[in-house]
């Protein structure tokens, strides 16, 4: 990888990271739940200012302390 692709890639972490910082100070519901639909997966919910949702799904082993960790790591 030259230093210029180095550079572009770096660049488009922070700006990514910076955009996710703004998505995570608008969050104002957060709920970890079982899945009414599939019991044994485990959804993470957040409700942003304008009503967007944003839903991570969790199964397998562990899937509820896979989500809660997720919740905590992304919208701390």
């Amino acid at each position: 990888m030259t230093k210029e692709h180095h550079q572009l890639d770096r660049s488009l972490y922070v700006k990514e990271r910076m955009k996710q910082r703004s998505i995570v100070e608008m969050i104002h519901q957060i709920e970890v739940i079982e899945d009414t639909r599939c019991p044994g997966d485990w959804r993470v919910e957040a409700v942003g200012a304008d009503g967007e949702c944003y839903v991570a799904i969790f199964s397998g082993p562990r899937a509820e302390t896979r989500a809660r960790e997720y919740a905590r790591w992304r919208y701390g």
